[in-house]
C-alpha cells in the first residue's frame, strides 16, 4: 500500500484543504482520511459510510461532510501549525 496505508483503488469522492494547504482531507467509500501534504502520508481516519464531500468552515474549527444520513458535523481540535488536528466524532 502507498500513501501510508491507502489504497489507490478506493473512490476519492471529495477534497478539502486547510487555507494554508498543509493538511488534505479526502473522503472514500471505506471514510475519511487527513493527509499531511508535506509527505503525502495519512496521519488520521474515520470510518463510516456517512462521509462524503467534505468542507471545511472558514474558522477551521469544524468539517462539514454530507452522506446518506445528511449532514456531519467534524469538530477539530488544533495544537500547533504542525500538529494534525484531532478529528472529534
Amino acid at each position: 500500500m502507498a500513501g501510508g496505508g491507502y489504497s489507490f483503488g478506493d473512490a476519492v469522492n471529495g477534497v478539502t484543504f486547510t487555507k494554508d494547504g498543509r493538511w488534505l482531507f479526502s473522503d472514500h467509500n471505506t471514510g475519511l482520511l487527513l493527509w499531511d501534504t508535506r509527505n503525502a502520508r495519512v496521519v488520521a481516519r474515520r470510518g463510516g459510510d456517512n462521509v462524503m464531500r467534505p468542507w471545511l468552515l472558514p474558522d477551521q474549527r469544524t468539517l462539514i461532510t454530507g452522506g446518506r444520513q445528511g449532514p456531519r458535523r467534524w469538530p477539530l481540535v488544533w495544537h500547533g501549525h504542525d500538529e494534525p488536528p484531532e478529528i472529534g466524532e
